[in-house]
């Protein structure tokens, strides 16, 4: 009998309800697979150097393929009715800028502070102790 053990790790999923849960889990399942680092930073890997090696551009790829990996898995990780929402941004902060761009074409100047005020303005009543506690810790 064999005693090896495989643990085969399943995406947990966000039908809409608990994401506090599901932040955490998904979070743990991303470091598990390496692509952590990737959703926290949007850089995206440095250009090659003149004259690469096969080994070098192989890694280059692989690391580029970590943006979409870890899209993916955020993807896959969603109920249907949570994707169809969501499922034309390629990065969070993309929602953001889309609404910001505009204004800027216009003319109007914003700082990364006066988006946040406003954002913070425009959620929901239900967010109003999140905000506040936000506001307490966080020099915006």
């Amino acid at each position: 009998m064999s005693t090896s053990s495989s643990t085969s790790s399943v995406i947990p999923v966000f039908n809409g309800e608990h994401y506090h849960i599901w932040v955490v889990k998904m979070r743990f399942y991303l470091r598990s697979q390496g692509l952590w680092n990737v959703v926290m930073s949007e850089a995206d890997p440095p250009p090659l150097g003149a004259n690469p090696t096969i080994a070098q551009m192989k890694a280059y790829e692989e690391e580029k393929l970590k943006k979409d990996k870890a899209i993916t898995c955020l993807h896959s990780g969603l109920a249907d009715h949570i994707f169809t929402k969501i499922m034309d941004l390629e990065t969070p902060k993309q929602r953001v800028n889309g609404c910001c761009k505009p204004m800027r074409l216009l003319g109007k100047a914003f700082i990364d502070q006066k988006v946040v005020e406003k954002i913070m303005v425009s959620v929901p009543q239900k967010f109003e102790a999140k905000i506040s506690t936000i506001e307490e810790s966080c020099d915006l």
